[in-house]
C-alpha cells in the first residue's frame, strides 16, 4: 500500500510505501518546501514532525513496533494530517 499526505491541490507532500516486513518514506521536497514556506510561523514544528515521518523505517525496525507497517504509517500520517490540515489518502 501507499499512504500519502496531500495538500489542498492534491499534491503529494509525503508518500509512505508499506510492505508486510518493510516500510519506506519519501518527503517530496518540492511540495514539502511549498508547504513549509506557507507555514513559516510553525517551521520548527513542521521540520521536526516531517523529519520524524522521513525516519519511519528506522522507527519500525528499532522501536520494536508491534503492529503492522500499515498501522504505523496510518498512525503517523493521520496525526500529521489533522495537525497540519493535509489530506491523508491510501492507495
Amino acid at each position: 500500500m501507499i499512504h500519502f499526505l496531500r495538500d489542498d491541490k492534491n499534491n503529494s507532500v509525503v508518500d509512505v510505501e508499506t510492505m508486510p516486513k518493510d516500510i519506506h518514506s519519501v518527503v517530496c521536497i518540492d511540495q514539502y518546501s511549498v508547504f513549509l514556506l506557507a507555514n513559516l510561523d510553525r517551521a520548527a514544528e513542521i521540520v521536526a514532525d516531517f523529519s520524524h515521518i522521513q525516519e519511519i523505517r528506522g522507527e519500525f525496525f528499532e522501536s520494536g513496533w508491534e503492529g503492522t507497517t500499515d498501522d504505523l504509517a496510518a498512525l503517523r500520517l493521520r496525526a500529521a494530517s489533522v495537525k497540519y490540515g493535509l489530506d491523508y489518502v491510501v492507495d
